[in-house]
């Protein structure tokens, strides 16, 4: 299935860039028919990009929740949001990809709970290892090719799958 993982955040912002960072990893291991991208946040014109895949993997730091968190997005049912940079949600490019180029990819949102959002750019031991964990599901379940509705469980504690 051919997927487009992107991994957000600031890099710059300690754990917030455990995104970027997941992205980088799977980058690197050359996955058959994926593509990868790091980027700062959610961006608008990716509605177009989006409708070139048939599957959409995001991954993103979150400030609280489980450690570590893997849910499928859906399309906004519009009102969300003023379509400002900081308020662009998944599920309205989703919406975007779908109403504006007739596509709607499935998209998945895994979410590691930051610890520490300072100034610098290093993760966190904790976060380092469910970055770690994460890369790992993550790869096994595109090279399997059998999605992520079942790719909980394993080594962290704190895991959720909606």
């Amino acid at each position: 299935m051919k997927t487009l993982v992107i991994g957000y955040g600031n890099t710059l912002r300690g754990d917030d860039g455990v995104g970027p960072a997941v992205a980088e990893r799977l980058g690197a291991m050359a996955l058959e028919e994926v593509e990868v991208r790091a980027a700062t946040q959610l961006q608008l014109e990716w509605a177009v990009e989006w409708s070139g895949f048939e599957r959409v993997v995001l991954i993103d730091a979150a400030v609280d929740g489980a450690v570590v968190s893997q849910e499928r997005v859906w399309p906004a049912e519009g009102g969300e949001g003023d379509g400002g940079a900081h308020e662009l949600d998944a599920g309205e490019l989703l919406t975007l990809a779908r109403v504006l180029y007739g596509r709607d990819p499935e998209v998945w949102r895994w979410r590691i709970r930051g610890e520490w959002f300072g100034i610098g750019d290093d993760l966190t031991p904790g976060v380092r290892a469910a970055a770690d964990e994460v890369t790992e599901r993550i790869a096994r379940s595109l090279a399997d090719g059998d999605g992520f509705p079942n790719a909980g469980g394993g080594r962290i504690a704190g895991f959720t799958s909606v």
